[in-house]
């Protein structure tokens, strides 16, 4: 499993080795985008110190070997939020290269429209994380914009 919270905690690790994110290996990542008949997405806020930026960005998590993107996508659902989710196919490819906490990162993301089995998710206001992560939010462009915040993948998720 690869969360939020493991690549704190791997930049952390790597930090006090002196290794730098640019010496790593690219990261494969299968995110999930969820939307509300009102146009909101289901996100994941995070913060970065260093920009001092709060952010939100798709749920996902990395590919492990041996695994499609859908079937790690669906694992990912589980882990963090207990949920079983419908992927359709992929809707595209794309290469991410960032700086996260002052570290470089590169991420290769293939993004999925997905939904709940359980339909009542949707009229929740905010989805609680069983994987010790801040409970995942619904939000739409607009509100972004006005918590002046920062939407990762956004140039993606324009396309759809």
């Amino acid at each position: 499993m690869y969360s939020f919270t493991n690549f704190i905690l791997l930049h952390e690790v790597h930090k006090l080795r002196g290794i730098t994110m640019t010496e790593h290996n690219i990261r494969v990542l299968a995110l999930g985008l969820i939307q509300r008949a009102d146009g909101a997405m289901l996100l994941s806020p995070g913060f970065d110190s260093v920009k001092n930026e709060p952010f939100y960005r798709l749920l996902g998590g990395g590919v492990e070997f041996g695994e499609t993107g859908s079937e790690a996508l669906r694992r990912e659902f589980m882990e963090e939020l207990g949920l079983e989710v419908t992927i359709s196919p992929l809707l595209l490819t794309a290469e991410n290269i960032f700086t996260f906490e002052g570290e470089r990162g590169h991420q290769i993301m293939m993004m999925y429209q997905c939904a709940f089995t359980d339909e009542s998710i949707y009229e929740q206001q905010t989805v609680p994380r069983i994987d010790g992560e801040p409970e995942a939010v619904w939000r739409t462009r607009e509100d972004i914009m006005v918590e002046r915040a920062k939407l990762y993948h956004a140039e993606v998720t324009e396309l759809l």
